[in-house]
């Protein structure tokens, strides 16, 4: 994402073109809620160190795999949450694995937009979500190319248990197309380091 960031702010600084006004960060004391959405509060309570256990299970058929892993996470500018995944697993049967995910929301499209790269994958995967307010969950879609070259949606809930603690389930249709779950993941705020 570092690229895109980097290449974005290139081709900014090349045109000569200043940002569009919607663009600009908001003014005034909701300035940084405004920023970040309906979702503020809870954007601004991701920011900091989360252990990660994720179940995952690749198809139905296959054995579940339970990873652990750290996640760090920033705002950028007031308006988008930067996430650094590390696997900290060292699972020999497990290659190793990194991801970094950007997320923000769009206020003229009036839903969260993002990306996710990981260091499994040569590709970047565009995220969609949407904040429910009434049942406190964020859901996301994304589209996904399989190694076999054809995409397929996967669809994540995100529900916060408490202060300390979030739950994400992922989403993706079998082989027959029905669904099934192929990831779940618990984030609990890390302990400080003594």
């Amino acid at each position: 994402m570092r690229v895109f960031g980097t290449f974005a702010l290139t081709a900014l600084l090349a045109c000569g073109t200043s940002m569009p006004a919607n663009a600009q960060k908001p003014a005034g004391p909701n300035a940084t809620d405004a920023a970040l959405g309906p979702m503020a509060a809870t954007i601004r309570n991701r920011v900091g160190e989360w252990e990660v256990q994720a179940k995952l299970q690749f198809t139905p058929k296959t054995r579940p795999v339970v990873i652990h892993a750290r996640a760090t996470s920033r705002l950028l500018g007031d308006r988008w949450l930067i996430t650094e995944f590390t696997d900290e697993s060292r699972d020999p049967a497990m290659p190793s694995f990194a991801g970094l995910g950007v997320n923000g929301y769009d206020p003229d499209q009036r839903h969260y937009v993002g990306y996710w790269v990981d260091s499994s994958r040569g590709l970047a995967i565009p995220v969609t979500g949407e904040y429910d307010p009434k049942s406190g969950v964020f859901r996301t879609v994304s589209v996904e190319r399989q190694r076999n070259g054809k995409s397929v949606t996967v669809v994540s809930e995100t529900r916060s248990v408490d202060a300390n603690t979030e739950q994400t389930t992922f989403t993706a249709p079998d082989a027959d197309g029905r669904p099934f779950v192929r990831m779940q993941m618990t984030y609990t705020r890390a302990q400080p380091t003594r």
